[in-house]
């Protein structure tokens, strides 16, 4: 399709779709794009970084008795912004499950959740929600 262009496209690419859009410009033999803008993914990782969002994400394994309880541990983990608690928005990334509020994803089936890295050959990609 980006052949039908003319020229290489710039490539968007948010969280699984970056990785993807990095692998094809770091693999191929040929010029992918022009351009490539990554949200929520980058080339290169800070380890620190990384253990501070798996420390998050792991809060949240027995989910959430209210979603106050969920707002708060959102605000701790992002001291700079002001505490809202956002029944409508905390919906999108909560399900309720026999009373308490869980993540809509499993972090302890995603790469973060498991500690592992993401690479070429890395099984769960084709799993991340």
């Amino acid at each position: 399709m980006a052949d039908e262009i003319g020229k290489p496209p710039v490539l968007v690419g948010a969280s699984l779709g970056g990785m993807a859009a990095m692998l094809a410009e770091g693999t191929s033999d040929r010029t992918v794009s022009s351009g490539l803008v990554l949200v929520d993914i980058t080339p290169n990782s800070n380890p620190e970084g990384i253990e501070r969002i798996q420390r998050f994400m792991r809060s949240g394994l027995d989910g959430f008795a209210t979603l106050e309880d969920a707002a708060a541990a959102i605000s701790s983990y992002t001291p700079n912004r002001p505490k809202r608690v956002n029944p409508t928005g905390l919906k999108k990334v909560l399900r309720e499950r026999d009373g308490r509020w869980y993540w809509h994803w499993d972090p302890r089936s995603s790469a973060i959740g498991a500690r592992r890295s993401c690479r070429t050959d890395c099984p769960d990609c084709s799993t991340w929600p």
